[in-house]
């Protein structure tokens, strides 16, 4: 009696963005990478390689445990990978190879959509002793009620520090205590922060509504 196959997990399409989600380890903290699918190699009766296009600076990525994150048809999943470095003709790439099964998170988790907002980020700093003020002004990408990932240029504020996250939303000015979870690098070598809020209910349904509003609109800007 042959043995019961498992069905194949769910995977991105070809040259859509996912993001490889680096768990924090205790000499280092969480980090995002935004990527791209270049390919989807067959290596097996039921499993495939996706190949990700591979920035520069990115290569200790394999030494930890790294989760893919995509946004399926039934909403946002998420896969534990084994990650690989390796080169085809167009360039360097990583070979992500599941070692788990892909979850939906998106029933359980905040409402993300992407939006390109205003946000600036306060919090104190301590110089020789004494504290320092410190303010940059970024852009967000992708934006919850439960918090933002944003573009951002400058020093970036440790994973674990708290900041006043101020979000210019349709004229609306939104400040709220939030806590830096991770680092992430973009395609392009950019540099971004993901921060959480601290009370997600205090603009929840405010930020609800713009994020659905924003995903209605790509919706419709992609048929």
């Amino acid at each position: 009696m042959s043995a019961t196959r498992r069905a194949p997990e769910p995977l991105p399409e070809v040259l859509q963005t996912v993001t490889l989600v680096a768990q924090p380890t205790d000499t280092a903290g969480g980090v995002e990478t935004e990527t791209k699918v270049l390919d989807l190699e067959q290596s097996g009766l039921d499993a495939a390689t996706v190949v990700l296009s591979r920035q520069l600076g990115t290569d200790g990525l394999t030494a930890r445990p790294v989760a893919m994150v995509w946004t399926g048809l039934l909403g946002r999943v998420e896969c534990p990978v084994a990650l690989r470095t390796g080169r085809r003709e167009y360039g360097p790439v990583w070979l992500a190879h599941a070692i788990g099964r892909a979850i939906r998170t998106q029933r359980r988790a905040f409402f993300r959509a992407r939006m390109h907002t205003p946000v600036q980020l306060s919090w104190t700093d301590e110089r020789d002793g004494e504290p320092v003020e410190r303010r940059l002004d970024c852009t967000a990408v992708d934006l919850s009620e439960g918090g933002v990932l944003a573009t951002i240029r400058g020093p970036l504020p440790s994973p674990g520090t708290t900041v006043t996250a101020t979000i210019k939303l349709d004229g609306d000015t939104l400040d709220q205590t939030a806590l830096v979870v991770r680092h992430a690098v973009f395609p392009g070598g950019g540099l971004g922060v993901a921060v959480a809020f601290v009370d997600p209910a205090l603009y929840g349904d405010r930020i609800r509504r713009a994020a659905f509003e924003a995903e209605r609109r790509a919706l419709l800007n992609r048929r």
